[in-house]
């Protein structure tokens, strides 16, 4: 199933003036230079390091602080990050990597060739998790790194993730014990309140373009309920994952403006084919044959998303095959 997820719904702001775009939230109108904003969220980022990835909405607040060599635009188009541009000569085995000059991380230290090793060191979820298959990584010069991998790989595709972001390497001390969250990205860590807010104020020094918002609040709300009313009440500006049930609502309340669009996020069931019954082809496909997805879109998610083309892959990535045959 693939549901089209709620980015954004802006209630009432604070400052002199409403709307604006901050940290690649969608939001209508423009806001003022000075102005907070806060963001209902329903987990809290329970990792820092890069030596894991932080489970729930924490990638939505690492977007903000952290930044990846590659980025993907809003089609998906793989763009420059950190990285200007990267070719590989040998059909995805050894990939050079161009590095962006003049960027400043937090703390005032220079994004560089250094800065990439250390953030993709054994230490990191990259390396750890052995995800990719990495075999080395060498600084060709301050600004130019190349990478060696075990095999073929699309690795740019996967380092626009933010899961294998750069930080700065003073993010921990000299015993290797993390610090602080310090990356290169349109937002500053400031604090957090563990299981009440994280505050992170706007990066004034950017290479980028930099954030109309000055200061961005993001409240832990678990309950989505909460969340929707906290939205309705003003005591929040922008409520990410709203309950289905509470769109068509949501939609005629003229002072909230609700932002679709298609995700790249699927519900599906997934076989372990290994073992029975599921190791045989016919129980698969009679399971696939019994679940109605379009009664599903309709009736359970009040039309709130789509019927997905395939396994897992949302119709708007590059994976989607529109002329799959279903069995359905």
């Amino acid at each position: 199933m693939c549901l089209s997820v709620l980015l954004t719904g802006c209630g009432k702001v604070s400052g002199d003036e409403t709307g604006g775009e901050t940290g690649g939230s969608e939001v209508s109108g423009e806001k003022s230079e000075s102005q907070t904003m806060t963001v209902a969220i329903g987990t809290d980022v329970n990792q820092w390091d890069i030596d894991k990835f932080p489970g729930g909405d924490g990638r939505f607040v690492w977007a903000q602080i952290y930044e990846t060599l590659v980025r993907l635009d809003k089609d998906l188009n793989m763009i420059p990050g950190l990285a200007t541009s990267w070719e590989t000569k040998d059909d995805g085995k050894t990939w050079t990597f161009e590095l962006r000059k003049g960027v400043k991380f937090h703390d005032g230290s220079d994004f560089n060739a250094d800065a990439v090793i250390y953030s993709y060191s054994d230490r990191s979820n990259v390396m750890s998790a052995k995800t990719l298959p990495l075999e080395s990584i060498e600084k060709i010069d301050e600004f130019t790194v190349k990478f060696v991998c075990t095999k073929p790989v699309p690795l740019p595709t996967y380092l626009t993730h933010i899961a294998w972001p750069v930080v700065s390497p003073s993010s921990v001390d000299d015993s290797g014990n993390f610090v602080s969250p310090i990356g290169s990205g349109p937002y500053k860590f400031v604090s957090q309140t563990k299981g009440e807010e994280i505050v992170l104020e706007r990066n004034d020094e950017y290479w980028g373009e930099k954030a109309k918002t000055s200061k961005v609040i993001f409240k832990i709300i678990p309950d989505a309920t909460s969340r929707v009313l906290a939205l309705k009440s003003g005591d929040v500006d922008v409520c990410l994952k709203i309950p289905e049930s509470d769109v068509a609502g949501l939609e005629q309340d003229k002072n909230i403006v609700v932002n679709r669009k298609l995700s790249t996020f699927t519900d599906f069931l997934q076989f372990n084919s290994f073992k029975a019954p599921f190791d045989d082809v016919n129980v698969r496909k009679a399971v696939a044959y019994a679940i109605d997805t379009e009664s599903i879109v309709k009736n359970i998610l009040d039309g709130i998303g789509i019927a997905a083309q395939g396994r897992a892959y949302s119709p708007c990535m590059m994976y989607s095959a529109d002329d799959l045959k279903l069995y359905t």
